[in-house]
Parts: structure tokens; C-alpha cells; sequence
């Protein structure tokens, strides 16, 4: 495991320090099997969602999230809470394999109007940046066609 923090703190309570870190922080945070089902759901999901984790552990992430939230690493979909009431969130992914399984796990917090807009950014830039490289790489194509064999 490649955590960068002070040996002596987790030496022996690994496990226990990255438990009370999960169970205590304010974002909720959600991971998925390769089948979408939840496997772990922290204090902070359960408030945003209004489940329990022991409700809501083993069922498919689509009853709170859309399965295409996975796209991106991070990006602002609509959850829905078990009263039904839509909320936007602002949710930032990463994929990981234990044991030779996948599964993603999910930071999320209700999202801002400035996490939003922060986004919107954020792709804008990302598709000016590609269409940039596509174009020289279309430039370079051209020139190395009206090169003589």
C-alpha cells in the first residue's frame, strides 16, 4: 500500500486509521463493486441520501446515482435521495483492483454553483486542448504525405 503519511501513527492500526478516517470525514463516500453494488457507504452518504448503509449496502448504485457517472473523474450529476428528491453532486472517482476485482470508489458532496461552473471550465479547456493536438497531428499527417518515398 503506497500511503504517504507518518509510519509510526499507522504501523499496526492501518486498518483501524483508514476506518475512522472514511467513517469520520464530511464527504460522503461510496464504492462499487464490478457490478455497481455498493460495498461501502459512509456516515456522510448516508446523510446526504437518507439511506443507512445497512439498507442500502448490496444494492445497485443506480437507486442513488446514475450507472454513467463513472465517465469522468470527476462531474456534477443529479442523486436522488430514498424521498425521492433530486440533488446535485459534485462526485470525483477513482477506480482501483483488490484481489483481482475492480471497483470505483466515489467522493461526493453536494455540488455548489461554483463547482459547476469550475467544471464547465474544466471541459471547455479539455476540449480546446484536444482539438488543438488534433490539429497538429492532422498538420503533421498532411506534411508526411508530401513527402516523396
Amino acid at each position: 500500500m503506497n500511503i504517504q503519511c507518518n509510519a509510526e501513527v499507522l504501523d499496526e492500526s492501518l486498518v483501524e486509521f483508514l476506518t475512522t478516517l472514511v467513517q469520520s470525514t464530511q464527504d460522503a463516500i461510496v464504492c462499487v463493486d464490478e457490478g455497481y453494488h455498493l460495498v461501502l457507504f459512509n456516515p456522510a452518504a448516508e446523510s446526504l441520501f437518507e439511506y443507512s448503509a445497512k439498507e442500502i449496502l448490496g444494492k445497485r448504485v443506480n437507486k442513488i446515482l446514475p450507472l454513467q457517472h463513472n465517465k469522468d473523474k470527476r462531474t456534477i450529476v443529479s442523486g436522488k435521495t430514498k424521498s425521492g428528491d433530486s440533488i446535485p453532486v459534485d462526485i470525483t472517482n477513482s477506480s482501483m483492483v483488490l484481489n483481482g476485482r475492480v471497483y470505483q470508489a466515489s467522493i461526493i458532496r453536494k455540488a455548489t454553483p461554483g463547482a459547476v461552473d469550475e467544471i464547465e471550465q474544466y471541459r471547455k479547456e479539455t476540449k480546446r486542448k484536444l482539438l488543438r493536438e488534433v490539429g497538429q497531428v492532422a498538420g503533421m499527417s498532411s506534411v508526411c504525405s508530401h513527402r516523396p518515398l
